[in-house]
């Protein structure tokens, strides 16, 4: 029983730390941020920046 608390206290603390390392925010003016997840809401379109925070996307348009 004592081995089964000290598995569950290890799967607990593994979880918090997974859920700690997942955050959002905002960033104004001209600032790069590098490996960043970019997305058009309400589609599936979505690149990630580079190191020196530059990105692109290809996207057809309705017209």
């Amino acid at each position: 029983m004592n081995k089964f608390r000290e598995i569950i206290a290890c799967i607990l603390i593994f979880m918090c730390s997974c859920l700690s390392a997942q955050n959002r925010t905002t960033i104004y003016g001209n600032v790069g941020v590098e490996n960043a997840n970019i997305r058009v809401l309400n589609t599936q379109y979505g690149t990630s920046s580079d190191v020196k925070g530059n990105y692109s996307f290809s996207i057809k348009s309705d017209k």
